[in-house]
Parts: structure tokens; sequence; C-alpha cells
């Protein structure tokens, strides 16, 4: 008996893993396909207005490159490297 009531809960749970499962990623699938619509509807920002005025960026004037020093440390990540590669004032 205690076998059979084993057998069914493990056919529950997976059945409840299944079904979360689909509404999940239907969810998601959703979400992304309204995303989709809302940029396709609303307008483009035209050149040259996509960075704020007085940003790093604006008008195509990016921080200069400045290369790691001596006693400079890196991390695995590429974003903060080139944060840090092209910020200015920043700490080592």
């Amino acid at each position: 008996m205690l076998a059979i009531f084993i057998i069914f809960l493990r056919i529950l749970q997976g059945l409840v893993t299944i079904v979360s499962g689909v509404i999940k990623y239907t969810a998601l699938f959703s979400l992304d396909f309204l995303f989709t619509l809302f940029n396709l509807i609303t307008p483009n920002k035209s050149t040259g207005h996509v960075v704020p005025a007085g940003h790093p960026g604006n008008g195509g004037k990016w921080p200069a490159y400045i290369a790691p020093g001596s006693g400079d440390s890196r991390s695995a990540c590429p974003a903060l490297n080139t944060m840090a590669n092209h910020a200015r004032g920043a700490p080592p």
C-alpha cells in the first residue's frame, strides 16, 4: 500500500513540475512577444539622442582608453574591465 502511495506521489510531483514549467515558459514567451511588439510600435530615437547631453558617449565622444597599470587589478568580467579601462578618475 505504501509503495502505491509513493508511486502516486511521484507521478503527481512530475505532473506538477510539467504544468508549472508550461505556465512559466508561456508567461516568459508572452512577455517577450509583448516587448517585441512594444519595440516595433514605439518610435526609434534618432542618431545623437540616445545618450543624454553631458554624459560619456554623447555625440560619439567616448572617454579615452586607459591601459591597466602595474598595480591595477582586472576582473574576469569583460564589462567591468571595459568600465575600468575607460573611466575617468576611477580607482584602479
